[in-house]
C-alpha cells in the first residue's frame, strides 16, 4: 500500500493536469488564434512568444501527465512497482526542466507585455471571460485589468503546485525516516523543487519589475531597451548614483548590460567586457569598457554603491 504522501501527490498531478487543460482552451488557444497577424513588429514579437509560451505549456502537461502515470502504477502495484519509479523522483531534473521552460517563456511574456496587448486587441472577448479566468485564481481581487487576470492566472497554478511538491516531499521523506532505499532520492527531489521554488520567485520578481519599467521611460527608449531577455536587476532611481567624467541621468543594470541614460541617448555596455574595480570607500566603482571609463558615486552615504 502506498503511502498518504503518494496519494496526495497522485491528487495534485490529477488537479494540475486538468488545470493546464483548462489553462490551454481559456487562454492559449484564444490568445494564439486570434482573428488578423498583428502587422506591428512588437504584435509580431508577443505572437511570437505566446506560440512558444504554448509549447512550454505543452510540455509540461506531456511531463505532468507522465508523473500521474507513474504514481497511479505505484498506488495500484505497490508490491511491484518500487517508490524509485515514481517520476518525481527517477526523473526529477525532467520535471524541473519543464517548469523552468514553461517560467522563462512566460516571464518573457511578462516583460514583453504580451498579455496587455493581447487583452487590448480582443478586449471585449476577455472580459466576457472575466468570471472564467477568476475561477482559475484563489485569494486574488477582483480588482485589476483583463491582461493583469491574464498573467495571474497563467502564473499561480504553477507556482502553487511546485509549493505543494515541496511540503509533500518533505512529509514524504519524514515518513521514510533514515535508512530507507528512496531516502536519498527523495531528498535530491526536494532540494531541486524547493530550489525550483526560489528560481520561480526571483524569476517572477525581476519580470515584474522590469515591465514596470518601461513605464517610466519615454516611448524612444523603450524601443531601444524593451526586449523580451532583458531583466532589471537594479535601478539608480533606487540606489540613488552619480557618473563621472560621462554624463547620467539614470543607470540601469540588466542581467546582460549596463545602461547609462542622458536625455534621449542610451549608453549600452555588455556586461561581458565590463571590468568593475570597487573603491575602497565603499561608495565608488570604477569601471572600464572597450568603449569607455567611468565612475559610479554613491549620492547617499548609507548607500553602498557595490550593489550597483
Amino acid at each position: 500500500m502506498g503511502s498518504p504522501e503518494e496519494a496526495a501527490l497522485l491528487r495534485l498531478e490529477e488537479v494540475f493536469l486538468a488545470t493546464l487543460a483548462r489553462i490551454d482552451s481559456l487562454i492559449l488557444k484564444p490568445l494564439l488564434f486570434d482573428d488578423s497577424e498583428p502587422s506591428e513588429p512588437q504584435g509580431r514579437e508577443c505572437l511570437r512568444l505566446l506560440r512558444q509560451l504554448h509549447w512550454s505549456a505543452q510540455q509540461l502537461w506531456l511531463v505532468t501527465e507522465q508523473s500521474l502515470h507513474s504514481l497511479r502504477q505505484r498506488l495500484r502495484h505497490p508490491s511491484s512497482t518500487n517508490l524509485k519509479a515514481l517520476l518525481l523522483l527517477r526523473r526529477a531534473n525532467l520535471v524541473l526542466k519543464a517548469h523552468m521552460e514553461y517560467i522563462d517563456s512566460y516571464t518573457n511574456c511578462v516583460v514583453a507585455q504580451a498579455f496587455q496587448r493581447a487583452a487590448k486587441r480582443r478586449s471585449e472577448y476577455w472580459r466576457s471571460q472575466r468570471k472564467a479566468l477568476r475561477q482559475l485564481l484563489s485569494g486574488v481581487s477582483s480588482e485589476g485589468s483583463v491582461g493583469t487576470t491574464l498573467a495571474q492566472a497563467l502564473r499561480q497554478p504553477l507556482t502553487q503546485h511546485v509549493q505543494q511538491y515541496v511540503l509533500l516531499l518533505l512529509s514524504l521523506r519524514d515518513r521514510l525516516g533514515e535508512g530507507h532505499p528512496a531516502q536519498e532520492m527523495v531528498m535530491h527531489a526536494v532540494t531541486l523543487f524547493g530550489n525550483l521554488q526560489s528560481f520561480m520567485g526571483q524569476a517572477l520578481d525581476q519580470a515584474v519589475a522590469t515591465q514596470a519599467l518601461w513605464h517610466t521611460l519615454s516611448s524612444r527608449l523603450r524601443d531601444v531597451l524593451c526586449t523580451p531577455v532583458h531583466r532589471l536587476l537594479l535601478d539608480s532611481q533606487d540606489i540613488p548614483v552619480t557618473v563621472t567624467p560621462l554624463r547620467a541621468d539614470r543607470v540601469l543594470l540588466f542581467d546582460d548590460a549596463l545602461v547609462l541614460l542622458q536625455g534621449h541617448n542610451v549608453h549600452t555596455f555588455d556586461l561581458k567586457l565590463v571590468w568593475v574595480d570597487p573603491g575602497q570607500d565603499g561608495c565608488t566603482l570604477h569601471v572600464i569598457t572597450p568603449e569607455e571609463e567611468f565612475s559610479l558615486h554613491a549620492r547617499d552615504s548609507q548607500s553602498q554603491v557595490g550593489e550597483l
